[in-house]
């Protein structure tokens, strides 16, 4: 895949559930060093392509994070977000970052959130503003990569229905993101969610990674609640720039 953007999930290669701040200790990583690091930057050289993960953060002064990399092309470290609404299983450890932000990619504004972000934070409903996505309208991103652990409510069961209430599913986690995506629904911006699957601890995670366009809206393509796969899609953008013909995104569930 040359060009582009590759997203991979929220805390791709540690697990997410941690009771406290020593369990996770072993897995922190420094922005810029380390396994999930020398991933992106790996499979960027090798794909010719930008590469983002997510993975638990320690900066100088020991503050933990949950963060996302974001490693262009030529393998350096363009980004480093830290999750800024945390949902309950990143309160045990994680402190929330400051701001939302987006960088250019390739002539692209790209835009990245991590899992509740895309929430009202705390889920208050009363001061609701669709924060992310209010900041990615009024940035004008063209692609929103949200990294994600998204998964069914502490307490409901794990244990999958039948195909047709699978299918069910997906469809209402997808609109439930669209909702959320409210500002950006006249725009031209490409969604790109990456999430995880499989039950931990107790969280039944809902796959159901996703690339679609907003306008018109669509899904490009899609995966079930329970694969452990990757899609590629090469998306029109209509910016209006000689640079601006066709990216590839690639969500990576391994």
């Amino acid at each position: 895949m040359s060009g582009g953007v590759c997203a991979n999930k929220e805390m791709a290669f540690t697990g997410y559930v941690f009771a406290n701040k020593g369990e996770i200790a072993p897995y922190l990583e420094r922005s810029g060093e380390g396994a999930t690091f020398d991933f992106c930057r790996r499979h960027a050289l090798c794909l010719n392509t930008c590469v983002a993960a997510g993975y638990p953060e320690v900066d100088e002064q020991g503050v933990m994070f949950n963060s996302l990399c974001v490693v262009d092309k030529t393998g350096s470290l363009r980004l480093n977000y830290r999750k800024r609404f945390l949902f309950e299983a990143d309160k045990t450890w994680a402190t929330p970052g400051d701001i939302f932000t987006s960088i250019c990619i390739d002539g692209f504004n790209v835009g990245v959130g991590i899992c509740m972000d895309i929430n009202p934070e705390d889920f208050d409903m009363e001061r609701d503003t669709f924060a992310l996505a209010s900041h990615c309208a009024q940035s004008k991103v063209d692609v929103l990569l949200l990294s994600t652990a998204w998964c069914r409510a502490e307490g409901e069961s794990t244990e999958l229905g039948s195909e047709l209430e699978q299918l069910d599913e997906i469809d209402e986690t997808h609109y439930y993101w669209v909702w959320r995506l409210t500002p950006l629904l006249s725009s031209d911006c490409v969604f790109v969610a990456a999430n995880r699957t499989g039950v931990e601890r107790g969280y039944m995670f809902v796959g159901s990674s996703v690339i679609m366009t907003l306008q018109p809206l669509a899904r490009v393509q899609s995966l079930s609640m329970t694969a452990q796969d990757s899609i590629i899609a090469a998306v029109p953008l209509h910016k209006k720039s000689k640079h601006a013909a066709r990216i590839k995104a690639a969500l990576n569930l391994q």
